[in-house]
């Protein structure tokens, strides 16, 4: 099943990329496809480039995952995947957006401005959440490690039985690399959205903003469901009860949000 997964995810990769580098220059910036994050979507010549970049390391990622698949197996070619991809879209978010006013510049008639556009402000309550819940629960599957079984169960079937087993070491830092690439990944996109002039048109400026409270929500639902991973693989593995530091985990990351948000309120 996980190798019929993989495959389907690398094809799906590199078709994407290929046509991503087959549209990329004809294409204009619009919210139903193609490398659709707010920096590229002011300028034709920021989403053609980032357009053809993304082509291409996505259609390498889709390669290198089957080369993954047949030396590690077909779980560590699903992280793999997860955790490229992330990466990918994070930093190029981050470096088309720290490119966007020369690129613009260089546009036909973008020396001279026709008009200020609004700019995007970004808050980071959601970023500072998934950042202290990657935190806490980091330290809780170190702290746990000592407990665990030199081998341990991290996938089950639809009755709760394990079915995929890996070495504790191989999965502590596989997990932990994972979650990290995925919270960096919406961070960073968030992160680049900052400043960001919104663009005129009414459908991109509500594609954009739509976004930005995706990706908010998604860090707080990512945060709590990796953590719950987590705790569900230590405590099956270990065959323990939940104790007092498994609820701090839990709650440690919210009290801190909230916190900042008063705080933030007040002043």
């Amino acid at each position: 099943m996980i190798e019929l997964l993989v495959g389907i995810l690398s094809l799906a990769l590199v078709v994407g990329g290929l046509a991503s580098l087959r549209f990329s220059s004809t294409t204009e910036p619009n919210p139903y496809s193609g490398f659709r994050v707010p920096a590229t979507l002011v300028s034709r010549r920021v989403w053609r480039r980032a357009n053809r970049l993304m082509g291409i390391l996505i259609t390498i990622i889709g390669f290198s995952s089957l080369l993954v698949s047949l030396i590690l197996g077909a779980l560590h070619a699903v992280f793999f995947i997860a955790i490229s991809v992330a990466c990918t879209s994070g930093s190029l978010s981050l470096y088309f957006s720290s490119i966007l006013e020369k690129e613009t510049g260089r546009e036909e008639g973008g020396e001279k401005p026709l008009k200020i556009l609004q700019v995007i402000k970004v808050s980071y309550e959601a970023v500072v959440f998934a950042c202290l819940s990657l935190i806490t629960t980091s330290l809780y599957l170190v702290s746990s490690y000592p407990a665990l079984p030199d081998i341990i169960a991290v996938h089950f079937d639809v009755y709760g039985r394990p079915n995929y087993f890996m070495t504790k070491g191989d999965f502590t830092a596989t997990f932990l690399i994972l979650f990290t690439a995925l919270v960096y990944s919406l961070s960073a996109i968030l992160a680049s959205a900052h400043k960001v002039p919104l663009s005129s048109d009414s459908e991109k400026k509500r594609y954009v903003l739509s976004m930005i409270k995706a990706i908010k929500a998604s860090l707080i639902a990512l945060s709590i469901l990796m953590t719950m991973v987590v705790l569900l693989i230590v405590h099956y593995n270990s065959h323990s009860y939940f104790t007092y530091s498994d609820i701090i985990l839990l709650a440690l990351p919210t009290l801190a949000v909230f916190l900042l948000y008063s705080i933030k309120k007040i002043s």
